[in-house]
């Protein structure tokens, strides 16, 4: 057996009197095994669990309900053998996402704030200090505090549930940080940023007419005046906002039968999910952009060449116009030689000089005149196009 692994054994009678004495995830961490294991154990042993809050409860002096009997459907002296590792910790166990999604850790959300987190206990300050309202808290701006948005009736609640949520990620070895403009809370797993608040659900109500409105609806004006008011519900909702695959889950709210605090493990699991959906995604970004550069470079080698063949063409097109009307022009100079050699009268110096001037001139535009390179070339259109080469 490897030298890090332990193995403990100890009694039903034992382990139902530990798991009543001290939290579970604290206990599961001494055992070396994850608090969902350890309560797997329990269950497997008929040893009753302590209700969620319990331990919250019990620090603040409230009434707790009392302990249940140990059931003797098993022997209370029936032998359990617990194998963990020594010195481990919930991210070392749960340091990858396979294990998060299979097995989150279990999450108890207390009825008020315990040793918050820095980040909470700077949002809690913020916000009760707020002017109070009927509508959501509106902290002062470029606060640096955590996404939310309650109202005072919901406040300590959402807290809680942030709370629980910030120390759990931290359990795993995850950061949380807050950006100050915009104000967005976020965490990295595996590389890729995630994206999380807290709101609470408006409802829309008929709009109750103020004496100013009413004084302006007996003059006919409704000009203005809303048909509804949004308020807040009191339902809360945790959302990753940063998430845009359809076939995950974004929200977790309340619901009829199920408030939110008992949904913290499918939001954690949620979070490890959009890590590798964005990761995917990104990577499936990356590979897009690359056949969009792919077809753009191939539709721009497309245009180079259709140019180039616009081009020969027109080149094509104007050398044999030119040499058309070079031929034009040889055939005038011959016609007027042949009529300056017919005469019996010397030819003028003026003729002679004309002669040679105009041979210059049709050379210089009879394209035959010209080197087979030159004529083919395309070197003067690339110069006056190099983006083309």
């Amino acid at each position: 057996m490897h030298q890090n692994i332990q193995e403990i054994t100890l009694t039903r009678k034992e382990l139902y009197d530990l798991i009543w004495n001290e939290p579970v995830v604290k206990l599961a961490k001494d055992f070396g095994i994850s608090d969902v294991g350890l309560a797997k154990v329990c269950r497997r042993h008929d040893i009753p669990l302590p209700p969620r809050g319990y331990w919250a409860k019990l620090q603040y002096g409230r009434r707790v309900p009392p302990r249940p009997a140990l059931s003797n459907i098993r022997p209370l002296d029936e032998v359990i053998s617990i194998t963990g590792q020594q010195g481990n910790k919930l991210n070392t166990k749960k340091s990858k996402l396979s294990d998060i999604v299979e097995s989150p850790p279990s999450l108890e959300v207390p009825e008020s704030l315990i040793d918050p987190d820095p980040l909470i206990e700077k949002t809690a300050k913020i916000f009760r200090s707020a002017r109070r309202s009927n509508g959501l808290i509106q902290p002062r701006k470029n606060s640096q505090i955590i996404d939310l948005h309650v109202s005072h009736a919901c406040l300590e609640r959402a807290l809680c549930i942030f709370d629980t949520l910030i120390k759990a990620l931290k359990q795993l070895d995850l950061s949380v940080t807050i950006s100050k403009e915009p104000r967005v809370t976020f965490t990295e797993i595996e590389g890729e940023r995630i994206e999380f608040q807290l709101k609470e659900e408006l409802d829309n109500i008929p709009h109750t007419l103020t004496k100013a409105e009413l004084r302006q609806t007996e003059k006919g004006y409704w000009y203005g005046i809303p048909k509804y008011d949004a308020v807040p519900s009191g339902r809360l909702t945790l959302s990753i906002t940063n998430l845009d695959v359809r076939s995950l889950q974004r929200n977790w709210s309340d619901g009829k039968h199920q408030r939110l605090e008992n949904r913290l493990e499918s939001f954690l699991v949620g979070l490890f999910q959009a890590s590798k959906a964005i990761k995917i995604e990104r990577a499936e970004q990356k590979r897009r952009e690359r056949e969009w550069e792919a077809e753009r470079l191939k539709q721009e080698e497309a245009r180079r060449w259709q140019l180039l063949e616009k081009e020969r063409v027109e080149k094509f097109q104007k050398n044999v116009s030119d040499w058309k009307l070079a031929q034009d022009y040889w055939d005038f100079i011959e016609q007027v030689e042949k009529s300056a050699s017919n005469s019996n009268m010397e030819i003028p110096i003026e003729v002679q000089d004309w002669v040679e001037w105009a041979k210059q001139k049709v050379e210089h535009l009879d394209p035959l005149f010209h080197e087979l390179p030159s004529l083919l070339s395309m070197d003067k259109f690339l110069e006056d196009n190099p983006y083309l080469k």
